[in-house]
């Protein structure tokens, strides 16, 4: 059975705030399967600055922006450098999520992505 999926349907509209003010959120529906989303998931997975900053973000909304070459069927893909850099990975299941809470759930106060 796949758990990923719930998982994600599950957390949908989760959102986590620090005392120093930053954030994380999750957003996940479930969406019709199709190459730019094979899991047929919608995701968003974000960590935000105190002042709404966004400091990573994985999600599927939209193809990767890669110079120089065609960016992959799947959409999924994240952010660095406040949005500016997009990198494509291959979304297999829930793993990322579960890794991105543990990384953010537990991160000092006061400390950035």
């Amino acid at each position: 059975m796949d758990h990923g999926r719930p998982f994600f349907l599950d957390c949908n509209g989760l959102e986590y705030r620090y005392e120093t003010g930053h954030r994380y959120r999750i957003t996940a529906r479930a969406v019709a399967a199709a190459p730019e989303r094979p899991a047929g998931l919608k995701y968003a997975l974000t960590f935000l600055g105190p002042d709404d900053a966004c400091l990573v973000r994985y999600d599927n909304s939209h193809a990767p922006l890669v110079p120089g070459r065609a960016g992959p069927a799947a959409f999924d893909h994240w952010h660095r450098h406040g949005g500016l850099v997009t990198v494509p990975y291959d979304f297999r299941d829930v793993n990322p999520a579960r890794g991105f809470l543990r990384r953010y759930r537990s991160l000092p106060a006061g400390a950035s992505a």
